[in-house]
């Protein structure tokens, strides 16, 4: 069995801390998440059931299966382009038809929930994981939401939407404006060229959604930053080993390998390259200096040298896509390195004497 990914949610709380890892075995891939600590194993059960929840909440979607064994949540790994890869084309294209069009489907899944709208209702929990209520107050709200349901968590696949790393599932009367604003808001994050085809206030706006992007995005950080950072986020000198096992031997170690693998890849690539371009060279210069004999061969020569170009053609795009590759991993390892988490496991293990 072969890790080929791995990320390390460490800066959360110790009840959402979680590691993913992607695993390939005979061809066959997994996803599997593990909680750093003890206090995780709940988060997992809820994935657990969230599985089944949303498999009721949104049928007109696929969900991605999911099952507990040896306390690690193993998901099904669902072959298929996301859809914030198509919103990243659109960027690309400058596209705003095709980026609406997305957008529209995006939206209409959120809207499939089994029963659709009511009217807010103010909850405890809604208050734990968002804040103040009382700007929602008369919003049509879903009495379920998966908030988790961004563009990066849905894959198109055999033509049907199916909802991925369904880590936060609302499973209390949620307004429909802050869940459209998050799935629409999060691609703006990991897409800012996004803002140039499309504003974001633009953009939600065209979806119905009415409550200030202002009020939204308070609700939003006080999500992410309170609920599931909250004061415990970051290392302290009294972190487990585990976690700084993970972070060091885990996350550094795979990106380096695989930035260095892909490197060794385009040198290799590279050498092909230039013997074909060599070998190119010299039938060149044999049909060249052979007497005009050879001349009524040229459909031969002609054929050999177009199965010459065809081929490096094709070598060359390989090429292009190791290299990127190779500097997707090496930017990985240097995000790992130069992150807080990393720089504080080494500033604990040198405290502690480690090596």
């Amino acid at each position: 069995m072969k890790k080929l990914l791995m990320k390390c949610s460490d800066e959360r709380r110790r009840a959402f801390a979680m590691i993913t890892s992607v695993w390939e075995d005979a061809g066959t891939r997994t996803v599997e998440k593990t909680a750093v600590y003890q206090e995780g194993g709940k988060h997992l059960e809820n994935i657990r059931r969230y599985r089944d929840l949303l498999a009721d909440a949104y049928p007109g979607a696929g969900v991605c299966p999911a099952e507990l064994k040896d306390q690690a949540l193993i998901f099904d790994f669902i072959e298929g382009s996301s859809l914030e890869d198509r919103y990243r084309l659109c960027a690309r294209e400058k596209n705003q038809e095709a980026l609406l069009l997305y957008m529209k489907n995006h939206v209409e899944l959120l809207d499939s929930v089994r029963g659709g709208t009511a009217s807010f209702e103010p909850t405890d929990m809604f208050r734990e994981w968002f804040g103040d209520p009382s700007p929602y107050e008369g919003a049509p709200a879903y009495a379920i939401a998966d908030f988790d349901a961004t563009a990066s968590n849905i894959i198109l696949h055999d033509g049907e939407m199916v909802l991925i790393d369904y880590e936060w599932v609302a499973e209390f009367s949620i307004p429909r404006d802050l869940v459209v604003y998050h799935a629409i808001r999060d691609s703006y994050y990991h897409i800012p060229e996004l803002e140039h085809v499309l504003p974001l206030a633009e953009a939600v706006a065209s979806f119905g959604v009415n409550i200030s992007t202002e009020i939204l995005q308070k609700s939003y950080e006080h999500f992410f930053f309170r609920y599931v950072y909250g004061s415990e986020a970051g290392l302290s000198p009294l972190t487990d080993r585990k976690k700084i096992d993970c972070l060091a031997n885990e996350r550094t170690l795979l990106a380096e390998r695989m930035w260095k693998e892909n490197e060794r890849a385009v040198l290799t690539q590279r050498a092909e390259i230039e013997r074909l371009t060599h070998e190119a060279e010299e039938l060149r210069e044999k049909y060249a200096n052979l007497d005009q004999s050879w001349f009524w061969r040229w459909d031969e020569v002609r054929a050999a040298m177009l199965k010459f170009s065809e081929e490096n053609e094709r070598l060359r795009k390989a090429l292009e896509l190791m290299e990127q590759d190779r500097d997707a991993w090496k930017q990985n390892f240097e995000t790992v390195t130069n992150s807080r988490s990393y720089r504080d496991m080494m500033r604990l293990k040198r405290l502690l004497g480690k090596k």
